[in-house]
């Protein structure tokens, strides 16, 4: 299992805002694959450059 807690925003590797974690799980026999950082709605509708996409919602 690998974990990512990190998360590629603004152009910078960032861990999540709120610090949650979630895990990816195998939909063959429920294994954790991965453990990965949650973005929330903070980094939602962002791209690489740390502009907004239209309809994000006052980024």
């Amino acid at each position: 299992m690998s974990a990512i807690e990190i998360m590629h925003i603004d152009g910078e590797w960032r861990p999540a805002a709120s610090g949650n974690t979630g895990e990816v799980l195998d939909p063959a026999d429920a294994t954790v694959l991965a453990v990965v950082s949650e973005g929330g709605a903070g980094v939602a509708g962002r791209t690489n450059d740390g502009t907004c996409l239209p309809g994000a919602g006052g980024h």
